[in-house]
């Protein structure tokens, strides 16, 4: 069974920095990173709890 992921608009945003940053160099620096995080993604779809959870986020207290 998969488990579905979803991005908080903070992370989404931060995604576009990392690309907007990473094609200034190569373009398969840009696609790399992208096979990367949906590889990664996909993990986490299947195996949810390799990965530790917080009842508040850990950064700004809010939650």
């Amino acid at each position: 069974m998969n488990y579905r992921t979803a991005f908080l608009p903070t992370a989404d945003r931060d995604i576009d920095a990392i690309e907007e940053y990473l094609s200034q160099f190569y373009t398969s620096t840009v696609r790399n990173f992208f096979l990367r995080l949906e590889k990664q993604v996909a993990t986490l779809e299947k195996m949810p709890y390799i990965c530790p959870t917080y009842e508040e986020d850990p950064f700004s207290g809010e939650w």
